[in-house]
């Protein structure tokens, strides 16, 4: 499934780069579920440093996820038995 694709709109690219400081003008971002949630980006970058900035703060991102799952807050846990959303 493919969640988004195309040129960053500037609230997307505002919220990402609160994240991971710098993100690509076009991007696409892809999951998939099976046991397990699968999810890709790729985008294309100018500059090294950018992109070694950005491949950095996508892998903080994906450590404060398992972080996360690892231990959720208390409001996550009461919302548990809802079960995973679709993608």
């Amino acid at each position: 499934m493919r969640w988004s694709t195309g040129q960053s709109a500037d609230p997307t690219r505002k919220s990402l780069e609160k994240a991971i400081k710098v993100t690509p003008k076009r991007f696409v971002f892809s999951g998939r579920r099976d046991k397990e949630l699968h999810l890709e980006a790729s985008g294309t970058m100018t500059e090294e440093a950018e992109a070694k900035q950005f491949v950095e703060g996508i892998e903080a991102l994906r450590k404060k996820g398992l972080d996360f799952v690892k231990d959720p807050p208390p409001q996550a846990k009461s919302n548990a038995h809802r079960g995973p959303a679709p993608l």
